[in-house]
């Protein structure tokens, strides 16, 4: 018994250690790496008897960190490893190859995030719909898109779930219209008509298991099939895929359409995942909160694979510019502070702050992956980087309210740097030659979202600079986009 409490109290410790910011690096270095190794180390015990997710997560991510550390060794050794005995019996103990150990690592670094996904998926209710409208008739909701000015990845799972999130941005219409939009229409044949307007493609779903394989995000289809599994009108095992349809009181077409170009930064997929079950929970008759739907997006993007936070959907469901908070917990109870500009500042925002397209997609997910992998390793960078942004999005909002737009560009260029201290690759040579263009003709900028690629939002020195940027970053490949702050947000409608 006093063996089984020593242990007990072992274990609590290393959780409590673990919930700390101590590195993945740290942590190797300050214990012995053959108490960390497999067979009944705590860390293994941990994973086994746990029931957080999220800690099951960190322990996932460290046991990865030590077998990278392991199959890098020169034989035995490797740079402030605790020394090279206790590496060396490390290694003795685990008896791998370098390359198995490389892949278990890679496997306890996915196996991480389906616990980060495991924390999200349990406060999920879903309740069977019955459709609510008759043959014919539609629900349609549109959406803006969104600009996100400060505070983006402070928002995103894990790191929002255990320190909660603050993020300033701003729903906006582009070309004088909401870009994004969800139709679904009642049918009176029991049958599910998908259709993706951007990919040119429609698709009539044979059973139920073609109904419910939402795994693989490239798939065209794969928003409209969870977001059926998640709003209850499908299920994932039952009977025939006609005879649910038949339960459910009819079919449904479902078509979706997104006028921005792909890979944008501008929270799209997100928002038309927000977009889409709006129009269903419309469909089937549910009036769900702006809450319900921003919680739905975190459901469907964990469905999905793709991970991603709550400020996309926010950004562009609620409308306006708005500071958005978090404290930490599951849950997230996301809380809107509008930003009301008085007539001359919000004058001046419009005049300064600019849109491009830079020409290039990008790969949020892959950007997504490496930066909260850093922040489950404690990198201490990436911790810091978090803590700051938080602050920036603060004082961006505060310098909007003064309408100080030079501070604004200044700190938005302070973000983008450290967006780019917390992933190298969020930028690349093409990117870098923009930002060079525009240096002589702006305060500050940055890349919306997750960078990689996507618009640019620029803040003039003055808005007579326009005419030269425009000039000289049409010549280095960017595309000036017209935009305006949307009143409105997400709306949804009968026809």
């Amino acid at each position: 018994q006093r063996r089984e409490l020593q242990d007990a109290l072992e274990l609590d410790s290393w959780a409590d250690l673990l919930r700390t910011d101590i590195s993945s690096d740290d942590l190797l270095d300050v214990a012995s790496l053959q108490h960390l190794a497999p067979g009944g180390s705590p860390l293994e015990r941990l994973l086994e008897q746990s029931g957080d997710p999220l800690l099951r997560a960190r322990v996932c991510r460290v046991l990865a960190d030590f077998r990278h550390r392991l199959a890098g060794m020169p034989g035995a050794g490797h740079r402030g490893l605790a020394g090279r005995e206790r590496g060396a019996a490390a290694l003795a103990t685990l008896r791998e190859p370098r390359h198995v150990l490389r892949q278990k690592a890679v496997e306890l670094e996915v196996q991480a995030f389906r616990h980060v996904s495991d924390a999200i998926r349990s406060v999920w209710h879903l309740e069977m719909a019955s459709l609510a409208l008759e043959p014919g008739e539609s629900a349609v909701a549109e959406c803006p898109a969104r600009l996100d000015f400060g505070g983006g990845w402070s928002d995103t799972p894990p790191h929002s779930l255990e320190r909660g999130g603050v993020v300033l941005n701003a729903a906006v219409a582009l070309s004088g219209r909401a870009p994004i939009q969800a139709k679904v229409r009642a049918l009176r044949r029991p049958e599910l008509r998908l259709t993706s307007q951007d990919l040119n493609k429609t698709r009539v779903m044979d059973s139920l298991a073609e109904a419910t394989a939402y795994g693989d995000p490239s798939n065209p289809f794969a928003l409209h099939k969870a977001a059926l599994v998640y709003v209850g009108i499908v299920p994932e095992k039952g009977r025939s895929l006609k005879q649910e349809l038949q339960r459910f009181g009819g079919g449904l077409e479902i078509s979706t359409e997104s006028r921005v170009p792909k890979g944008s930064g501008l929270g799209t997929s997100s928002i038309l995942a927000a977009a889409l079950l709006r129009a269903l929970w419309e469909a089937t008759g549910v009036d769900a909160s702006p809450e319900r739907i921003f919680e739905g997006v975190l459901a469907i993007e964990q469905m999905l694979t793709t991970g991603g936070g709550w400020q996309d959907q926010i950004g562009g469901a609620v409308p306006g510019i708005k500071l958005i908070r978090t404290e930490a917990g599951i849950p997230q109870r996301p809380a809107c502070e509008t930003v009301a500009l008085a007539p001359e500042a919000d004058a001046a925002l419009k005049s300064h702050l600019v849109l491009f397209y830079t020409g290039q997609r990008r790969l949020a997910r892959n950007i997504l992956r490496t930066v909260m992998g850093g922040y489950l390793a404690r990198n201490p960078d990436v911790c810091r980087v978090l803590r700051e942004i938080k602050e920036i999005a603060v004082d961006m909002r505060n310098a909007l309210e003064t309408s100080d737009l030079d501070r604004f560009g200044r700190l938005m260029t302070r973000h983008w740097e450290l967006n780019k201290l917390m992933d190298p690759h969020s930028s690349n040579a093409h990117i870098e030659a923009l930002f060079a263009a525009a240096a002589p003709h702006i305060s500050g900028g940055k890349l919306v979202g997750a960078g990689g690629g996507g618009f640019m939002e620029l803040v003039l020195k003055s808005p007579e600079l326009l005419a030269p940027l425009k000039r000289d970053l049409s010549a280095a490949g960017a595309h000036y986009y017209e935009y305006e702050l949307d009143p409105v947000g997400l709306r949804v409608l009968r026809k």
